[in-house]
């Protein structure tokens, strides 16, 4: 996970919110109608305008065993935001609400990421 505050500055007309991109290994074996393990995927999301992030034992593995997306309605006018829930199975324990979710990569997974 990659944490970075965004660049809010009214005297530039900038108005980037906080930004959390993560990295995530979807293992292949996990996948409906999937009969072997070996094909995972390095998927990379970038979530935008992160509010009310709730970030529980980091660690050096942070598996999760699920990730979660719902919508949220706001008032009339204001654009809906998306609850995004990391469940936790050794490690980060994450949730968070987002204005919009963009998936940068997904490429088949190397051993060499482990490391990186």
């Amino acid at each position: 996970m990659d944490l970075w505050r965004g660049d809010v500055c009214p005297e530039r007309n900038s108005w980037i919110g906080p930004v959390l991109t993560s990295k995530i290994r979807v293992l292949a074996a996990t996948q409906a109608r999937t009969h072997y393990a070996g094909n995972d995927t390095s998927v990379t999301l970038r979530f935008h305008d992160v509010d009310d992030l709730r970030l529980i034992g980091f660690n050096h593995q942070n598996a999760i065993i699920g990730l979660w997306f719902s919508s949220e309605r706001r008032a009339q006018g204001v654009p809906d935001r998306i609850r995004v829930n990391f469940q936790q199975a050794h490690g980060v324990d994450a949730s968070f609400h987002c204005a919009r979710i963009e998936a940068v990569d997904a490429q088949p997974f190397s051993e060499m990421e482990r490391y990186t």
